[in-house]
Formats: C-alpha cells, sequence, structure tokens
C-alpha cells in the first residue's frame, strides 16, 4: 500500500487534517484515534487493510487539526459533531468506523 496522502479539510467547525489511503469503489472507512494519539497511529494497520479507502481523522486539538476556540470545550459528545462534519466534507454518505481508545468510543456512540 502507498504511502498515504495529507488531507486539510474545511468544515463549519474548523479544518480538520487526516491521512487518506484512497481506493476508489472500496468500502470506506473512517479512523479515530485515541486520547493523547493522531491519525498516525493508523499507519502500522493500513496495509493490513488494503482492500478498504481508509480515512484516519486528527481530531481537533490532535496532530494537524485545528484546535477549538479558546471559548470552547472538548467534551466527548462535541467529537460525534466533528465526525459528522468530516463525513460531510468527504462527501460520504456512509462508512465504516474503526477506533482504538477513545475513537472506539466515539465509533460506538456515532453509530447508533
Amino acid at each position: 500500500m502507498k504511502k498515504p496522502q495529507e488531507k486539510l479539510l474545511e468544515t463549519p467547525l474548523g479544518e480538520r487534517a487526516g491521512l487518506h489511503w484512497p481506493r476508489p469503489g472500496s468500502p470506506r472507512v473512517l479512523c479515530l484515534h485515541g486520547w493523547f494519539d493522531n491519525a498516525e497511529s493508523f499507519t502500522p494497520l493500513a496495509p493490513h487493510l488494503d482492500q478498504l479507502e481508509l480515512f484516519a481523522l486528527d481530531l481537533p486539538g490532535h496532530g494537524k487539526s485545528e484546535h477549538r476556540h479558546q471559548t470552547a470545550r472538548y467534551h466527548f459528545i462535541d467529537y460525534l459533531w466533528d465526525v459528522d462534519a468530516v463525513l460531510d466534507a468527504l462527501e460520504w454518505e456512509d462508512c465504516h468506523l474503526i477506533g482504538h481508545s477513545m475513537g472506539a468510543a466515539i465509533s460506538a456512540v456515532y453509530s447508533v
């Protein structure tokens, strides 16, 4: 599998960055990292998922994504809005979710 493409997405909630392994026509997967981590944590896993299109998101304040405004909070529930905004920016109507640690919790709640 090739190296991922770095992507910067404009969303209503701010700029969100991530790593994209494009595979047009393949099932799409949004990857969500854990606390104190970033999208790079999915780089070792990506070669084992080469039949999927992956987008590993840097959640707000992590990796290369913007921090929230200084008056905003980082409440868990707010990450659901970020996932929604990123899926809109990617123009993905649906996808699978993979997450670890905090990303797994976000994935579980978002999928309900």
